[in-house]
């Protein structure tokens, strides 16, 4: 099949192929040249017939006159490759949408108007300017350099320009690009400006008309053009508060105010205030008497003010002049303790770099490092070399990434995207605000802050209190981090205040932190103790944290640890909270001092982050300088606490029982030995019956054959009656969900035989429902399952939030759920409203999967976090989705992760394509244990039709030819020896280099008949 489709693809590439051939465009190293006009519409055809990803360079200024222009791009060949104007000029392009429409066209035949149409994720436009000459109208989204995007990513516009008059009959007129369709695409607008009028009946602006929230960025723009049509006063960008830095704008309203006044514009004026009156490191250039306003274009000339100057560049007295010469007079600055004192400029020379990294160790050195961050050196690395009393600056409203009246408004200014190593040490706050967002950190984008502590208080009258940060974006990570803030709110209503954070975007990991603070805040209304609110459930993750609060009052709609966050992973919380987080473990104050939380925070080993000097802590601490902490006494036979455990400080070992088992049920913790068909199908009935509701251990000691029994799953999920009616007088029904919840180790057994058939259910499997927390291990399954859907033949359904665990299982299973069923899989049918981690690691499927829909080899429905390892199938899947053939997900997330995975004759991106003669030769099985570095799979060659996992079967080995074997005897003489009898012709590293003779590890060997084969030398 995959075969088909690369010979498929194969013929569309020479079509484009031949048909850029054909084309009279130019190529240098695969970079269209355009030079004219001509040359730009083959370059708008060749992208109209499919070529999106194409690139191009303006040779020159492009004359458009007389000239009908289609836009670049379109909704069915997106544009997304890069195109560099390599600052030329369009001129006299005129795209204009008449009153009265041609016969057979529509107003949305004038959608998406620009040079440019549609562009999506990838595309970089720059160093471009749209002339005043040109005219350019539409009916809707609208733009001088792009109509807008479509599909999600981002895309780039840089150092661009637009001077025309631009125009929308309806929404979404701009003077760069026109609307992010949907809000889906980041827009990222750098060094960009406009001059030109645009007008639009609404939801209009200078620079775009629609920005995407969540990826987007503004930073360094300028706008003088009017703008009709705006949508209140968003003058230069519509949506995506946030999201600007250091723009300008003739309004005032989402920038610095500059003049439209057309003497400042000409004259250097404007060009000097956009440059922050400097004249070194500028972005804005301009060649007097030529340029009629700034650009962005370092060949044109840089702006120097004459005369005599203060040393923040401005005049000592009267009106400025300037010159493209440097004839100015300046004052220097007077530093003192970072700051000039005359100006309160920053001394970029205040602190040398050691090793990469700042290093500050006093309220003065913080202080200094806040003033640098915020004038836009955002990826400074810092660390403490003492504890620090901000307190005094924090009273001034300091913050680092942030300012106290604009961080909230206009985030994308003030962030900080640097690592931030605290080296154990605090840092003491005390903010007194009015302002929404306070906190230590403002705003902190794809950064890394670990190794410390926060004291002090919070008092605030607005929203957003972070004890460490006010918004977290990106792929931030927060590492060994303590918060004893006191934090108190008067606010009313949705305040979204956080003991870390108050908000969070994108993908940020919180790993080994506390919240050991307090949070008064009886009136305010969606707040937790770690992240008040996390824009991405699935991409935030907490590892490992806990909180002991003093005290946490909160209003309705908060929760303990985060508000909407999926992955939790041991995580506790004090049972002092009047709240209660599903997700995570209570504990008592008594277990923060004592050290119980410590052990258990290491998941109860004495090896981990978390360490307490006991009798000095008062919590547990992930700082290095503190002690282990080891369990005296006697663990529960199911390793939880008894009451009689201690801890301390000497090295020590918890003693754990064995389990009291009376007739394989333990008569202590519940824990059961499966022995016989009798015993499982009682496992089962019991949890479905509701006779089993907590954790509990499993181990099946020997295989099971359930020839001639009715298996009903472990674990169940079902409809009742509430007892109550709707208006109709129906009854209402409820969701009742009995889950195995526990860990069941099959030690390598299989169960054999396994008959479920049931018309009328689904949540079907060995296991039915599993809740999230839960192993399962070591079994084989075969058998055969007939359902309604949600089934599988280790487990069927996932419910709730926490991480799944199925390791060194395999699947024989036929699945069948029915000609209207969905969710048919071998390991895992469905994880529930995506709610759980999925972890699958070294399993396999040879049944086959048979459903009407949303069906595949490994999982039906991994959710949007799950990685899926070193596992393999060979079953044939009817009711597929697409070409997901081995496992569905939301394949949009980046935390869906396939690692050494093969599927044969499947046609799965990402998923390595097998031949069926590779299952039964034992390539496959070589193949995928080469790829694990480590024997995971075994396969006795003329005896077993695919790979195993019991190691009583043969280790597969290449014989060093094209064929494989479980002859233990071959070494590093007999491959050689068989390599010199198959005609070798040479060897090779993998890493391409030429070798004498074969080394320990993997070869590539290339023989006469031209093959190259891999083989193994232990």
């Amino acid at each position: 099949m995959k075969k088909s489709i690369l010979l498929m693809l194969l013929s569309i590439v020479g079509c484009w192929t031949g048909m850029s051939k054909a084309s009279a465009l130019e190529q240098v190293d695969g970079v269209y040249q355009i030079g004219n006009a001509q040359d730009l519409e083959d370059f708008s055809n060749l992208v109209a017939s499919g070529s999106g990803n194409v690139n191009a360079v303006l040779t020159a200024d492009i004359d458009m006159t007389g000239v009908t222009h289609m836009p670049i791009g379109s909704t069915s060949s997106i544009y997304k490759g890069t195109f560099d104007g390599q600052q030329h000029y369009i001129l006299n392009l005129v795209m204009e949408m008449p009153d009265e429409l041609p016969e057979g066209k529509t107003e949305s035949d004038y959608n998406y108007t620009g040079l440019f149409g549609v562009i999506g994720d990838g595309a970089y436009i720059k160093n471009l300017i749209i002339d005043w000459s040109c005219m350019i109208t539409g009916s809707a989204w609208v733009g001088g350099i792009a109509g807008g995007t479509n599909g999600g990513g981002s895309v780039t516009i840089e150092n661009c320009g637009n001077m025309a008059t631009v125009g929308a009959r309806y929404e979404n007129a701009a003077g760069i690009i026109g609307v992010s369709m949907g809000g889906s695409c980041g827009i990222r607008l750098i060094n960009c400006f406009n001059t030109g009028g645009i007008s639009g009946a609404r939801e209009s602006a200078a620079l775009c008309g629609w920005v995407r929230n969540e990826g987007s960025v503004i930073q360094n723009c300028y706008n003088t053009g009017f703008v009709i049509g705006m949508d209140g006063a968003n003058s230069l960008w519509r949506n995506g508060n946030g999201k600007g830095s250091n723009n300008f704008d003739s309004y005032g309203n989402q920038g610095t105010q500059i003049s439209d006044d057309e003497y400042e514009l000409s004259s250097g004026s404007v060009c000097y205030q956009l440059n922050g009156n400097q004249s070194e490191n500028v972005v804005w250039y301009q060649t007097l008497g030529e340029d009629m306003f700034p650009v962005p274009f370092a060949s044109h000339g840089v702006i120097y003010a004459v005369g005599d100057l203060n040393c923040d560049g401005s005049s000592k007295g009267g009106d400025l002049t300037f010159s493209n010469a440097n004839e100015s007079n300046r004052d220097p600055h007077q530093f003192e303790n970072g700051f000039c004192k005359v100006c309160n400029e920053v001394d970029e020379n205040f602190k040398q770099l050691v090793d990469g990294y700042y290093e500050l160790g006093t309220a003065i050195d913080l202080n200094w490092f806040a003033a640098m961050v915020n004038a836009g050196h955002k990826n400074m690395n810092a660390r403490l070399t003492a504890d620090i009393d901000f307190s005094e600056y924090t009273q001034k409203n300091v913050m680092i990434g942030g300012n106290a009246e604009k961080v909230s408004e206009n985030a994308g200014e003030f962030c900080y995207t640097g690592n931030f190593d605290g080296q154990n040490h605090k840092i003491t706050i005390n903010y007194n605000a009015t302002y929404n967002g306070a906190a230590l950190f403002g705003v902190l984008e794809n950064s890394t802050v670990r190794n410390l502590v926060v004291g002090g208080t919070i008092e605030s009258t607005n929203q957003f209190m972070g004890g460490l940060g006010y918004t977290s974006r990106g792929t931030s990570l927060y590492e060994n981090i303590i918060v004893a803030v006191n934090m108190t709110s008067s606010f009313s209503g949705d305040g979204t205040h956080g003991g870390l954070f108050a908000v969070c975007h994108e993908s940020p990991t919180f790993r080994n932190c506390a919240f050991v603070g307090s949070m008064n805040a009886p009136e305010s209304e969606g707040s937790a103790a770690i992240i008040g609110y996390a824009h991405g459930s699935v991409e935030t993750s907490i590892e490992n944290c806990y909180v002991a609060p003093s005290l946490l009052s909160l209003k309705g709609n908060s929760t303990v640890i985060a508000r909407h966050v999926n992955t939790m992973i041991n995580c506790f919380y004090t049972d002092n909270i009047d709240m209660s987080e599903e997700s995570a473990t209570v504990v008592t104050a008594a277990d923060v001092a004592s050290g119980a939380l410590c052990y258990w925070l290491n998941e109860g080993g004495a090896d981990g982050a978390w360490l307490q000097t006991l009798g000095e802590d008062a919590y547990p601490v992930p700082f290095e300088d503190h002690k282990v902490v080891y369990a005296n006494g006697t663990l529960s036979c199911d390793g939880t606490p008894s009451g009689d455990l201690t801890f301390s400080n000497e090295p020590s070992q918890a003693e754990r029982p064995d389990h009291q088992y009376v007739n394989d049920v333990c008569s202590v913790c519940g824990a059961r030995v499966i022995r016989n068909a009798d015993q499982l199908i009682q496992l089962a009935n019991d949890v479905n019956a509701g006779v089993i509701e907590k954790s509990i251990i499993i181990d099946m000691v020997a295989d099971i054959d359930l020839q001639g029994v009715t298996y009903p799953a472990i674990g169940c999920r079902f409809s009742e009656e509430t007892g109550e009616y709707d208006e109709e007088q129906n009854p209402i029904m409820r969701d009742v969900k009995r889950p195995f919840i526990g860990s069941f180790d099959g030690h390598g057994h299989k169960v054999t035989n396994m008959l479920i058939e049931s018309e009328n259910e689904g949540n079907k499997g060995l296991f039915g429902v599993v809740k999230a927390g839960s192993t399962i291990k070591n079994v084989t399954v075969s058998g055969e399952i007939y359902s309604t859907g949600y089934s599988a033949g280790i487990v069927g359904t996932c419910v709730d939030k926490g991480v799944l665990t199925i390791e060194n299982c395999g699947s024989e299973v036929i699945v069948n759920v029915g000609d209207k069923g969905a969710n048919g899989a071998g390991i895992l049918g469905v994880n529930d409203l995506s709610q759980a981690t999925v972890r699958i690691i070294n399993c396999y499927n040879t049944g086959d999967i048979v459903g009407e829909r949303e069906c595949a080899a490994i999982s039906g429905w991994l959710g949007d976090r799950a990685e899926v390892i070193n596992c393999y199938s060979s079953g044939i899947v009817v009711g597929v989705d697409g070409e997901n053939t081995f496992a569905r997900s939301n394949g949009g997330s980046k935390f869906i992760s396939f690692t050494n995975c093969f599927e044969v004759l499947g046609m799965q991106n990402g998923i390595n394509y097998s031949e069926f003669d590779d299952l039964e030769s034992g390539k496959l099985c070589f193949d995928i244990n080469q790829g694990a570095g480590e024997t995971i799979f075994y396969q006795t060659l003329n005896t077993d039709d695919h790979p195993v996992l019991d190691a009583t079967h043969g280790v597969v080995y290449s014989d060093g030819q094209d064929g494989y074997t479980n002859d233990t005897s071959l070494d590093v003489k007999s491959v050689k020896t068989a390599l010199v009898k198959s005609a070798t012709e040479a060897v090779f590293s993998l890493s391409g280099a030429r070798q004498v003779e074969m080394q320990r590890g993997i070869n590539l060997v290339r023989k006469s008949n031209g093959k190259v084969v891999k083989v193994l030398v232990k």
